[in-house]
């Protein structure tokens, strides 16, 4: 059984004209002990895909989805929403600017507080001790001491490293990590990321890592999800994926990375123009406009997803061979 199984959901946003489709019809399936990594382009639906698994999403947002089961058992309540006893004790998050995720007026151990409290029923001297570890464990010194301090108090990296602490505090099973480095210099996102393969393989946990980074990808990610203006447009093995790309869109991110699918000396690859506007349902490949490979069939017919190999899938009319003609169940 998955940590964490969802099929077909779909995010829109509410206000302006028309609707926004920010997901559309994404399906994730990441087991426990395994990470699945999630890139794209800005804008492209990524931390929306999170905010809606944690159930974070503005009161503009609705949300739906065929299946959204955590441990085989519903994610989500009669109105899209992650229940709270569910939220922070099951399933937890690390966010990307941990400046603004702290709160400037709480102390780090009113932080840890509030959740050791309503999930775990602890005291106020058990709380305390239980942070303390926690504290230990991601690497803060004299975490007495620091418990007491607020968090313009502490440095980009030990404020991110007890944003992680927090977010497993309560032991949870499934952790989304979104852009957890992207804020810190060079060497502390390596020891970052580091911390979180520790804690991911002592705990068993289910990590869903959202980066622009495919370095980060190919060192910390069994499997890794493409999304493209809020759909799925290939997920593979890291591994394979990262070296035998089938979307026209895969390939041209892996040749925008130095060191990557491009030939030694040749130019990066540069993707002309501009992602499509979500406040109209494709009825057309996205990134036909944008693919220098698109025929005239790509802009009359949304591609499904297409098994392309074993444990391989791609969004891509271009690679619907008479074998690979089936669309993909799903994952």
């Amino acid at each position: 059984m998955s940590a964490l199984h969802i099929e077909d959901l779909h995010v829109h946003y509410h206000g302006g004209e028309q609707p926004l489709q920010a997901v559309a019809g994404c399906s994730i399936r990441i087991e426990a002990g395994h990470t699945l990594g999630l890139v794209g382009e800005s804008g492209c639906g990524k931390s929306t895909l999170g905010m809606a698994i944690m159930g974070l999403l503005p009161p503009s947002a609705t949300l739906r989805a065929r299946q959204a089961l955590l441990h085989g058992k519903q994610l989500f309540d009669a109105h899209g929403q992650v229940p709270r006893q569910l939220r922070g004790r099951h399933i937890a998050m690390v966010f990307q600017d941990p400046m603004t995720s702290l709160n400037p007026y709480l102390s780090i151990e009113q932080h840890f507080r509030t959740p050791l409290r309503e999930h775990l029923r602890l005291g106020r001297s058990a709380a305390r001790e239980r942070a303390c570890s926690l504290l230990t464990q991601v690497g803060i010194p004299d975490p007495q001491m620091r418990l007491c301090r607020y968090p313009h108090e502490f440095s980009g990296g030990q404020r991110q490293r007890i944003g992680i602490a927090l977010a497993l505090s309560c032991d949870p099973s499934v952790l989304i990590a979104d852009e957890p480095t992207t804020a810190l210099d060079v060497t502390i996102q390596a020891q970052i990321l580091r911390l979180l393969q520790d804690l991911q393989q002592q705990r068993n946990l289910a990590l869903l890592l959202i980066t622009h980074d495919l370095g980060v990808v190919a060192q910390s990610c069994q499997r890794t999800m493409v999304m493209y203006a809020g759909s799925c447009v290939e997920e593979a093995p890291t591994q394979r994926l990262l070296s035998q790309p089938a979307h026209p869109y895969t390939k041209a991110l892996l040749g925008a990375v130095p060191g990557g699918t491009q030939r030694p000396g040749s130019r990066l690859t540069n993707i002309p123009g501009l992602p499509p506007r979500l406040h109209q349902t494709a009825q057309h490949c996205p990134f036909a406009p944008r693919c220098p490979q698109a025929e005239p069939r790509c802009q009359q017919q949304h591609p499904p997803l297409y098994d392309i190999a074993p444990q391989h899938h791609a969004a891509c009319l271009l690679l619907q061979a008479p074998q690979t003609a089936a669309p993909s169940a799903g994952l």
